[in-house]
Formats: structure tokens, C-alpha cells, sequence
């Protein structure tokens, strides 16, 4: 408070800082000393709730009482011996009657001209009737004789000598201000038990020397108590700081820095020694940068509030607008969010990794895709070199719809890799502008709106979404010789392959037709034999004829049926135990479950083809009544249609078969009356 106020007190009464500041109204030093006064009263209220009982002083200055705190000691400080022959003549103590003692001339005279009526109010004389205690008290501490030569130095500028006045009372304010030992302005002001001041960095220099220097006591008694360099009385080595002698000095250094008569740098230890920004002693006491200093109460930023993201003062602190809020020394919030930049660099380089390693996934899956899409190529066009000129239309139309079907693939993972690429971009953007944020200088300015910076710093890689590389091979290849027969009957020759139930493997409530080409669920048959390849645990069914090379087809008819399952199964599946319908346990099947309970109870059903890693619903456009099945031995592939109109419905890729292979068959039981159609393998037309 001491320092805004020493501030004002200066800039207003000395026409050289005035001269800085000529844009300003006349209205403003009102404005600004109104301002002072609410802020020193919101800081007494603020004490006064500490429990701190300061008094208080009025300093008059153009007819406006000014409150200032008169001390920042928790208790009265003893008077200096030897002190007298270094009060200046114009801060004596008062005489009894009201006098002001051993004035000089000129002092003389300017009160004299001041207690003319008419003058102007707030001459020493007056302040002395207003305010006799401040005068005449014999134990006035350095921070009293400090605000009193401050008033004094306010109130001679009026004259028409104020120029040299001003300058003078501002050098006996500095004396006021200098160390004893370093005979400079007070660094990190110290006092005593005996009331003396000094640096901090001198005193505890001068106890320092004085150990080393001196032998050990040889009387045991002989109190090791360190002295006070000016007194030479032995004080504890407690250093209490005086935080208003520490304002005040800030105040003049300040002062001197705008007037250029000082020599322009007030940093240093007196007029004409300068001082360059940044490059003071303590910092406590050292020209501050306007970024370090709070526009509102001229104080120093100690504070950060983390609910505003704003650096503040200690009067901010203590106002309404952020007593409720969440505060921290700014020096903690500094730590706090250089840890939680570092996290978030961590995090971004982490995804800077993730969106790599997608990125060369996603180049391996193209690369894939564009090889699968050449070997079906090829394969097609062996298809279709055996259809000679009556084909091309047809060649040509499945190679469009595979070349569409290849172009949106592609795009699709074209633009998931371009989706990453920026991601990647922007995620280095922001790693980089952490990394100058990590270096920067530590300043204030640079924790404002940090939340928002690092949360926006903090944005998760958004992975694309998967895209299958399996192109339909099933819907382009398949039975395409077959498939082509549908369209011309006059070309192409039947290519359904004869397949037949085989009765020894069937489980004892399936029977199978005469002419093994259906099977239905009924009553649990008599007298079976229990040979090696009969199911006893499922209702299934294997073909007569094994596959062990070649492309294979034949369709089932399985017409309202609301539960079946077709496929193949390795030669060697588990007939007696508990088994899953997988490829691990031999079997590449899809089926119907019945309802979309799956309890076969009617209704749509639910279709599924059975694999390894998860369920795979599947959602046919319509409900197939003849299913085809197509096995591709060397290829490692077995896929299913609607025979109807040959729409593709599943297929298993990279199937690798290392044993002969037979048609399966699951025409599932009968639930609740429902289900009792036959399974029917329809039969070559030729």
C-alpha cells in the first residue's frame, strides 16, 4: 500500500515525472488518490481481520486525506542511540507548544508563507495541530520519519522554489533509505532487536566476517550473540523483515527511474547510479517490469488464481472478486504447469507415435489390398478366357464392379491415412509450441488462459475408422462359371457338384431319405450301431464325398426352415464331445438361429456365420430359401449365397486346409412344433 501511495506523493509533486505522464487530464490525480484511498481501506479491513491492530496516519496532500498504514511492525521499535546527528533539520521533533525546532532559513520562512491565511492548507505547522503525536513522539521508527519527510517533501514543491526543495527532501528521503553498510538503498530490508535496518545480504555478510575473523570465546559465559554493526548491542540472529520499509524503497526507486534528473536508473544505490532492468539484487526491493506489477494496486504478482488463469497481487487475493477462489503462490502455479506441460508434451509425442504407427499399418493394408485385388484380377480373367467372345459384356461388367468395389476401398483408407497425416501435422504443431512454452522465461503474462492452452494442448489422437481390406471375392469369383450359366443357359454347362448325405455319420434323431439327399429331425432311431463317425451330441450331418483339391458347389434348399447351418468340417472333427462350430474345432459353417433369441421359436431369425474372434451377424436383404455353397480347396476359401439370385452372404478367406474336407449339414431341432422342414441338397440339372 505504502508503495502506491509513496508513488502518487512523488508523480504528483515533482514537475519532472509530471512531464513524463502529459496526456493525462487534470481530473486524473483525483481519481487516482480516490483510487489509493479505497485500496488502503480495503487493505485496513484486511488487517484488521488478520487480528494486526496497526494505527494509522493521515497525510494531507491537496486538501484530500489520504489513509496510509504508519507501520508494518507487530510492536513498537526503541529509539536508535546516536541517531540525533542523523535527523535531518526538517523532521526534528516538535516542541511542546506546537514549534517545529531547528529549522533552517529557508524552512523557516516557507512555514512562515504556509500559516499566512489564505495558504494553502497542510503546512508543517497545520500537520502538527492535526496530527501532534506524529511530531512530537521521540520513539519514531524509520518507517514514521520516512512518511513524514515524504509529506514534508509533498507540501515544500508548492513554493516558488519547490524545484530545489523537492530535490532535496527527495535526497534526505534516500538517506533515510540507505543502508549503513552499503550505503545503498535497502535490498531485502531487515530490522533488528535494537531497531536498526539493514540488507539482508550485508548484515548476515558482516556476522559472517566477524566469525571468521574472531578468536572463540575463552569465557564460557560470554554471550555468542552476533552485535548490531551500528549500536554494537548484542541482538538475537532472528531478521524479521519489514515489508514497509521494503514498499517505500520501491516506491523511490521508481521515482527516480521517471525522473531523468536522478540519473534515470533509481535501481542502484543513489542519484546517477544506474541501474539496468533485470540485472538488481534482491528482487524484493529491484525495478519491477510493468508485467510483474498489478495494473489495479501497483503491487508486486505474487498470486495466481487458477479460477480467473490470472496472475494477481496480494490486495486481488484478499477483494471479492477472488476471495472464494482457488489461489496459489506464483511461484507453485509455475511448477504446477511446467509439470502439466511436460505431461501434455509426453502425450502428444505419444500420439505422434500412435498416428506413425497407423499410418504405416494403414500403408501395409493398401499395399494388401491392392495385391488381393490383382490375384482376383487374374483369376477372373482365367475364368472368363474360357467364355471366348460371347463373355466380354460380362468380363467387363464384373471387372467394373470390382474395380468400383477396389476404388472405394482405397478411398476409404486414402482418406484415413490423409485424416492421419494432418492429425499427425497438428499433433507436431502443438508439440512444438509446448516445447517454446516449456522454454520460455518465466513471466506472469504467460500463465494467462494456461488451462485453456494445455486442454487444447491435450487433444486425443482420433483414430480412424477401421476399413476392411477384404474385397467381395465371393460376390466377383465364386462359382462365377455357374453364376454366369444362371444368365446363359445356352453357354455353359451345369456346374453344380453331386453331393450325398452319409447316413453312418448322422446323429440318431436325424433321418436321412433313401435317396440321401435330405434330412430331417424326428424320433431317436433303434438299434444304431455306435461306430467312430456318428455325431452323438449335435444334430448333424456330414456328406458322402471328401474334398481334398479343386472348386466345389451345391445348394441346399432349406425353404422356411426358421434354424439350420451348412458349410464343410475337416474329416477328423470330435463327433463324441462337447465341440464349437469354428474353424479351430474343424468346422467353416453359417446358419440360422431361429428367432433373434436365437430360440428358433420363428419369426425373422437371426443368420450368423461362425468364426473364431467374435460373433458375425449377418443381415441378408431378404430371408435366402435355397443356399449355395462354394469350397475353393487351394485357396483356402468356402463362401455361401443366396441361390436365388446369387447374392454373396459370407465367405471364409485364408482358410488353410491340411485335410480332406465334408459338406455339413445341421438342420437344428424342433422347437416349440416349429422347424420340422427337411433340409434338401438340390441335385445337378444336367
Amino acid at each position: 500500500m505504502y508503495s502506491g501511495t509513496a508513488t502518487l506523493l512523488l508523480i504528483h509533486r515533482s514537475p519532472q515525472a509530471r512531464a513524463q505522464v502529459p496526456a493525462l487530464e487534470p481530473d486524473f490525480w483525483g481519481t487516482m488518490f480516490v483510487r489509493v484511498k479505497v485500496a488502503l481501506r480495503s487493505a485496513v479491513s484486511w488487517w484488521c481481520r488478520l487480528g494486526l491492530r496497526w494505527p494509522l496516519v493521515y497525510v494531507e496532500l491537496a486538501g484530500e486525506a489520504v489513509l496510509v498504514l504508519e507501520a508494518l511492525a507487530h510492536r513498537r521499535i526503541a529509539p536508535r542511540a546516536g541517531d540525533a546527528r542523523r535527523r535531518h533539520a526538517f523532521v526534528e521533533e516538535a516542541e511542546a507548544g506546537g514549534k517545529v525546532s531547528d529549522l533552517s532559513h529557508d524552512e523557516a520562512n516557507e512555514a512562515g508563507k504556509e500559516k499566512q491565511p489564505g495558504g494553502p492548507h497542510g503546512t508543517v505547522q497545520h500537520l502538527h495541530q492535526r496530527h501532534p503525536k506524529v511530531h512530537t513522539d521521540r520513539t519514531m521508527s524509520r518507517p514514521h520519519r520516512v512518511l513524514r519527510l515524504m509529506n514534508i517533501y509533498a507540501q515544500r514543491s508548492r513554493g516558488a522554489d519547490g524545484m530545489a526543495k523537492e530535490i532535496h527532501a527527495l535526497e534526505e528521503l534516500q538517506s533515510e533509505l540507505t543502508c549503513p553498510v552499503c550505503l545503498a538503498l535497502f535490498r531485502e530490508p531487515v530490522i533488528l532487536e535494537c531497531g536498526h535496518h539493514f540488507c539482508r545480504a550485508c548484515i548476515t555478510g558482516c556476522w559472517a566476517a566477524r566469525e571468521r575473523g574472531s578468536p572463540p570465546p575463552t569465557n564460557p559465559t560470554c554471550s555468542t550473540n552476533p552485535t548490531c554493526p551500528k549500536c554494537r548491542k548484542s541482538v538475537a540472529a532472528k531478521l524479521r523483515p519489514n515489508s514497509l520499509l521494503c514498499n517505500v524503497v520501491d516506491s523511490v526507486r521508481r521515482a527516480q527511474h521517471m525522473d531523468p534528473n536522478t540519473g534515470g536508473g533509481g535501481g542502484g544505490g543513489g542519484p546517477g547510479r544506474p541501474r539496468r532492468p533485470g540485472t538488481g539484487g534482491a528482487s524484493s526491493v529491484g525495478y519491477w517490469p510493468r508485467a510483474d506489477m498489478c495494473d489495479e494496486h501497483e503491487e508486486r504478482l505474487k498470486l495466481y488464481c487458477e479460477d480467473d488463469q490470472l496472475p494477481i497481487c496480494l490486495v486481488c487475493g484478499m477483494s471479492r472478486d477472488h476471495k472464494t477462489h482457488n489461489v496459489v503462490p506464483i511461484n507453485e502455479a509455475f511448477e504446477n504447469y511446467k509439470d502439466k506441460l511436460s505431461v501434455a508434451l509426453e502425450r502428444i509425442e505419444f500420439q505422434v507415435e500412435e498416428a506413425s504407427l497407423f499410418q504405416r499399418h494403414t500403408n501395409d493394408r493398401i499395399c494388401h489390398i491392392k495385391q488381393q485385388a490383382g490375384d482376383l484380377d487374374r483369376q477372373v480373367s482365367a475364368e472368363f478366357d474360357f467364355l471366348k467372345e460371347f463373355l466380354r459384356q460380362e468380363e467387363q461388367r464384373i471387372k467394373e464392379k470390382l474395380q468400383k468395389e477396389k476404388e472405394e476401398k482405397l478411398d476409404q483408407l486414402e482418406k484415413a491415412l490423409t485424416q492421419a497425416t494432418e492429425q499427425i501435422s497438428q499433433l507436431e504443431m502443438r508439440a512444438d509450441e509446448l516445447r517454446l512454452k516449456l522454454q520460455e522465461e518465466e513471466n506472469p503474462e504467460q500463465l494467462k488462459g494456461i488451462k485453456d492452452f494445455i486442454a487444447g494442448a491435450e487433444t486425443l489422437f482420433d483414430l480412424p475408422l477401421e476399413v476392411s481390406v477384404d474385397l467381395h471375392s465371393g460376390d466377383i469369383l465364386g462359382p462365377l462359371q455357374y453364376k454366369t450359366w444362371r444368365k446363359m443357359h445356352s453357354v455353359l454347362q451345369p456346374a453344380l457338384t453331386a453331393v450325398t448325405l452319409d447316413p453312418d455319420t448322422a446323429y440318431p434323431r436325424l433321418w436321412v431319405s433313401p435317396c440321401r439327399s435330405s434330412i430331417w429331425v424326428g424320433d431317436i432311431q433303434p438299434n444304431l450301431p455306435d461306430n467312430p463317425e456318428r455325431f452323438t451330441r449335435y444334430n448333424i450331418v456330414l456328406g458322402y464325398e471328401s474334398f481334398s483339391s479343386g472348386r466345389h458347389y451345391w445348394e441346399v434348399e432349406v425353404g422356411s426352415k426358421t434354424a439350420w447351418g451348412l458349410g464343410v468340417a475337416a474329416a477328423s472333427v470330435n463327433r463324441k464331445e462337447e465341440i464349437s462350430l469354428c474353424p479351430d474345432d474343424g468346422f467353416w459353417t453359417m446358419g440360422r438361429r431361429g428367432d433373434g433369441d436365437g430360440s428358433g421359436g420363428g419369426g425373422a431369425g437371426e443368420y450368423e456365420a461362425c468364426t473364431d474372434a467374435e460373433e458375425c451377424p449377418l443381415r441378408p436383404p431378404r430371408a435366402p430359401r435355397r443356399v449355395g455353397v462354394y469350397l475353393d480347396y487351394a485357396g483356402g476359401q468356402v463362401s455361401f449365397y443366396d441361390a436365388g439370385d446369387m447374392s454373396h452372404l459370407f465367405s471364409f478367406r485364408d482358410a488353410r486346409f491340411t485335410e480332406p474336407v465334408l459338406p455339413y449339414f445341421n438342420p437344428w431341432p424342433i422347437i416349440n412344433g416349429r422347424n420340422r422342414q427337411p433340409l434338401t441338397i438340390v441335385a445337378p440339372s444336367w
